[in-house]
């Protein structure tokens, strides 16, 4: 299974959960469920623990939970379902004020990350151009329509430019995206 292919069916698994757990009056707590928690919950835990290792645990744990089936039957997700992808480099770079969670009544947390259920893939630099500048890490997640706007206080105000949509950045992980038609 390629790495896209394994994105379509975590990306299918989260919509599934998503959609059976927003509640839409409850930006803050309703998408950060109690067993899909990851371990080490704050930023300066990340490091010890491996933010791709925390990203992945929480990918397998909600893949448990949608289906009990063999996760290879699940049917990888062929668009958005209105949402977006939303990419996080606040996991590595943010300094927390607490403006972009106040301001997004709670969607980002107090550093400035998405709420976990939405955890896609944790993206580490490609270590075959790492002598070709600088590379930021990036914590995926899909966005809701339904909170679409609040997700956006976060890639217009935030004062290190640390969200941003999926389109919005090029990477070869998002060229495969478009490639397989899941960025316009």
């Amino acid at each position: 299974m390629t790495y896209i292919e394994d994105f379509r069916i975590r990306l299918a698994e989260a919509i599934l959960w998503c959609n059976a757990h927003i509640s839409p009056s409850d930006p803050a707590w309703s998408l950060r469920s109690s067993i899909l928690r990851p371990p080490g919950l704050r930023v300066c835990d990340f490091t010890s623990i491996g933010l791709s290792e925390i990203v992945n645990a929480v990918a397998g744990q909600r893949a448990t939970f949608v289906t009990n089936q063999d996760r290879n039957q699940m049917k990888p997700a062929r668009d958005l379902a209105g949402g977006r992808l939303l990419f996080c480099t606040s996991a590595t770079e943010s300094i927390p004020d607490g403006h972009v969670s106040a301001a997004s009544r709670g969607f980002y947390d107090e550093d400035d990350l998405p709420p976990w259920d939405t955890w896609l893939y944790y993206i580490e630099p490609d270590k075959e151009i790492i002598g070709r500048g600088y590379q930021p890490e990036y914590l995926v997640s899909w966005v809701p329509r339904t909170w679409i706007d609040l997700a956006m206080i976060g890639v217009k105000e935030h004062f290190l430019d640390c969200m941003r949509w999926a389109e919005q950045t090029e990477i070869p992980f998002t060229r495969k995206l478009r490639e397989a038609g899941l960025l316009g």
